[in-house]
């Protein structure tokens, strides 16, 4: 699902560098990246999803080229493919929660909004239990009903990739692992690949394969 092959990337006027040599994540596949903080576990999510691109190598996603695209075939592709969720949940303060879970169909042309997407989207919320949540602001939600309204959104296109990037950052321990027994639960519903990054070891028995980005990288 998931190839990344003789990749490099750097960020112009940087010492940074990112290298793996190989990289493969069957599809369905659920993955915890670990590594220290600036190890380049955030650039590899990026590099995935196609928002970075690198210097050299292939990235391909279901088995197309992503670095290959131009950027708005890129954005095309991944809005398409690829749910994201983000740490700080990057929701919009002047939707509603549901409007939120469907922001992928407002900002791309490559989505059509249908009575169905409305559905599925109360069908998602209803699942990770904030159904009742639909008009509310993001400020009227808790930590924990954020991350929810932020892992629906990743859901709701029906990804076949999902990249989390410590989607449980904000959370206490109880909360994180209930925030993930969800995402996994959802993503098992529609059959995605996730790939998430962590520091928290004890979320690592959830997934069915730990990648730690440092000993890739020395290893390439």
């Amino acid at each position: 699902m998931v190839e990344c092959s003789n990749l490099v990337f750097q960020y112009p006027g940087d010492s940074f560098s990112l290298k793996i040599a190989d990289l493969e994540i069957a599809k369905s596949e659920k993955v915890a990246i670990i590594g220290p903080s600036g190890c380049g576990k955030t650039t590899l999510l990026q590099l995935i999803s196609g928002i970075l691109t690198p210097r050299s190598g292939e990235i391909s996603v279901d088995g197309q080229i992503v670095s290959k695209l131009s950027k708005k075939e890129r954005q095309a592709f991944r809005i398409q493919n690829i749910g994201l969720v983000p740490q700080r949940f990057e929701l919009l303060d002047y939707l509603t929660v549901i409007e939120n879970v469907l922001l992928p169909y407002r900002i791309s042309s490559s989505l059509n909004l249908g009575k169905d997407d409305a559905n599925r989207a109360l069908d998602l919320m209803k699942r990770v239990g904030i159904g009742t949540y639909s008009d509310r602001q993001p400020e009227q939600l808790s930590q924990g009903e954020r991350q929810r309204t932020a892992i629906c959104r990743g859901l709701i296109t029906t990804p076949k990739v999902i990249l989390a990037d410590e989607p449980t950052g904000n959370l206490d321990p109880e909360n994180q692992s209930k925030i993930v027994d969800l995402l996994l639960e959802q993503a098992d519903n529609i059959g995605a690949t996730v790939i998430m990054v962590t520091h928290e070891p004890s979320l690592l028995p959830l997934f069915e394969r730990t990648i730690d980005l440092l000993e890739l990288r020395s290893s390439s």
